[in-house]
């Protein structure tokens, strides 16, 4: 005998529209900080990336990256999210608090990464290449991107809930 569970998960247009608001008003910050690194035009193109991979319950976690590849990609500035469907309520959380700017090399670079959902990896590479068509990312397994942690701290910001779709958000600063 085996028991199956089943989770019934219901994300609206909706909630995925507020959710990816929240990141981009995050990413409207620190752009403010390294306009260099990360234009209004990149931040449109994910915004667009982000609300398609929330739709399509793609990822557990995405983050972006102030990093410097002439040292192994050694990470000076983050903002990381966290993405579940364990919401129960109204809207929750307001992007776009104050991010301060950090001082970085000039061989510093702006990386977008994701650590895949495990019902993204479930899938068949055709409905993966599907889900990410139009997007930033490649399909699961495909991102060469391996950031270095040395000497940073990590705070806790806002967690942005619409429905049951969550993005817990976390700042990760070299200091």
């Amino acid at each position: 005998m085996s028991v199956v569970h089943s989770i019934d998960l219901t994300v609206t247009h909706n909630d995925v529209l507020y959710v990816s608001q929240q990141i981009q008003r995050d990413l409207l910050k620190m752009s403010e900080c390294y306009p260099h690194l990360l234009s209004y035009k990149r931040i449109t193109e994910l915004n667009i990336g982000i609300s398609t991979l929330l739709i399509n319950d793609a990822v557990h976690t995405i983050g972006f990256s102030i990093h410097d590849p002439a040292d192994r990609d050694l990470v000076y500035h983050e903002l990381r999210y966290t993405i579940s469907y364990t919401g129960v309520g109204p809207r929750g959380g307001v992007g776009g608090a104050t991010i301060t700017k950090l001082y970085i090399p000039a061989t510093a670079r702006f990386s977008a990464w994701v650590r895949w959902s495990s019902s993204m990896r479930a899938l068949p590479v055709a409905k993966q290449k599907q889900v990410v068509a139009g997007t930033t990312w490649g399909v699961p397994g495909s991102s060469t991107f391996t950031a270095r942690y040395e000497g940073t701290t990590t705070t806790q910001r806002s967690t942005y809930m619409a429905g049951a779709l969550v993005a817990e958000a976390e700042e990760i600063r070299r200091f």
